[in-house]
């Protein structure tokens, strides 16, 4: 398994060198609720909402047995990406690979840092599904 981002229209892209521990892509759907007299409670469904999906994991300054691809030689390089991507709320490609994940995404929010005793950057972050509205409007 393999976990890139790439910026579709910048043709930027990345592979994690160090896989997050885990993923998980989050789905809901609008459930509104009313009261009706005589009846009670009652609930309509709508559409789905955004999935999102969180990603924690670290970027190493050194190349590690584990890492799955040559790290960049400083790992700040990854988060001035990402914070490019974040800022600009560009759409951005998630692509986890022998999973079906292959979508766009924004990242909603972005935290970073570092722990005593190494280089290595920690980082968290959010992506939200990026669905465009002419996704939805029918042609004439």
């Amino acid at each position: 398994m393999e976990f890139w981002m790439k910026n579709d229209t910048s043709g930027i892209s990345f592979q994690f060198p160090v896989i997050p521990e885990e993923y998980q892509l989050d789905s809901e759907v609008n459930v509104d609720t009313y009261n009706v007299q005589n009846v009670g409670e009652i609930s309509a469904s709508g559409r789905r909402k955004l999935k999102t999906i969180p990603l924690t994991g670290f970027f190493p300054c050194q190349r590690y047995s584990f890492c799955v691809c040559e790290p960049k030689e400083d790992p700040y390089e990854y988060i001035a990406i990402l914070e490019k991507w974040h800022e600009d709320v560009d759409a951005v490609r998630l692509i986890i690979t022998e999973t079906p994940v292959n979508r766009l995404f924004t990242i909603v929010k972005l935290s970073y840092g570092e722990k005593p005793g190494n280089r290595d950057v920690y980082y968290s972050m959010e992506l939200q599904e990026y669905r465009q509205v002419k996704e939805f409007v029918p042609t004439l």
